[in-house]
């Protein structure tokens, strides 16, 4: 039975016949609507449009187009202003939502020769200069290496170094300091990134987020072990690998360090 009042289709149909629900793509959809015409001449095409699209959907269970469509970059997952004044240019990322809270207090946390990753999500699209932290104890000559990671967008583990985003601190002042990215980096907003950082010898303290402001970074063993909010490494590499091995890591106790991104 047709759409009620619908007239003959000249589009969304004809192009559409002999496809079956399972293996119609988004994009070959999205092709049928496109040069549509907003107009009231076009409702009962614009009507099959929606009507085969949910369809679609419903075969599939993926939402490919009803999500993501729009203006392009995806859907905002945080409404908060990204700067107030040509001089305030540094993200907080380690405090950011959804991961961990405020930073009204602040506790340290030892950074050695194994890796650890929290992750994160920008409230937008940022080109960003450097990275910054904020030292408790350093000790002079003694290096932390930190990057940007990518992360899977099935299992959401970290995978591979966003490029350019590679940085080392000199650590023998303390309080905060700045390290410059090799290039300019854009980074996507309202999509997980994880920072990963180590010491190539001895250790640091890094100003952190106490305990009640941390978020479990995977499953946990059982709830009798609950004080997760790092990915630490097994064995301690003393360096950050290219590609992330999940084999390597497991979820471990820590504070996040507090962590920043200059935008440009």
């Amino acid at each position: 039975m047709s759409l009620p009042d619908a007239t003959r289709s000249d589009r969304v149909y004809p192009l559409l016949q002999n496809l079956d629900l399972e293996n119609l793509a988004f994009a070959t959809l999205q092709g049928t609507g496109q040069t549509l015409n907003i107009e009231e001449m076009n409702e009962d095409e614009l009507r099959r449009l929606v009507l085969v699209n949910l369809a679609r959907l419903s075969v599939k269970g993926e939402w490919d187009g009803l999500l993501s469509a729009g203006g392009g970059g995806g859907i905002p997952i945080l409404n908060m202003a990204t700067s107030l004044n040509t001089s305030q240019k540094t993200h907080f990322i380690s405090a950011y939502p959804p991961f961990p809270k405020s930073a009204l207090t602040s506790a340290t946390q030892a950074v050695s020769t194994a890796c650890i990753f929290f992750p994160f999500v920008l409230p937008k699209d940022l080109t960003l200069a450097s990275m910054s932290i904020n030292v408790g104890t350093g000790t002079s000559g003694d290096d932390l290496n930190m990057a940007i990671y990518n992360a899977d967008t099935s299992t959401g583990v970290p995978t591979t170094k966003v490029s350019g985003t590679d940085v080392t601190f000199a650590t023998g002042s303390t309080a905060g300091i700045v390290a410059n990215f090799a290039a300019s980096v854009s980074l996507t907003g309202g999509t997980v990134y994880w920072v990963g950082m180590v010491k190539a010898a001895g250790s640091i303290t890094l100003n952190s987020h106490t305990g009640t402001d941390a978020y479990p970074q995977a499953p946990l063993t059982s709830m009798t072990v609950y004080n997760r909010a790092q990915i630490v490494e097994d064995s301690a590499s003393a360096s950050l690998p290219t590609t992330f091995d999940p084999a390597d890591y497991e979820n471990g106790y820590g504070f996040v360090p507090f962590v920043g991104l200059v935008t440009t």
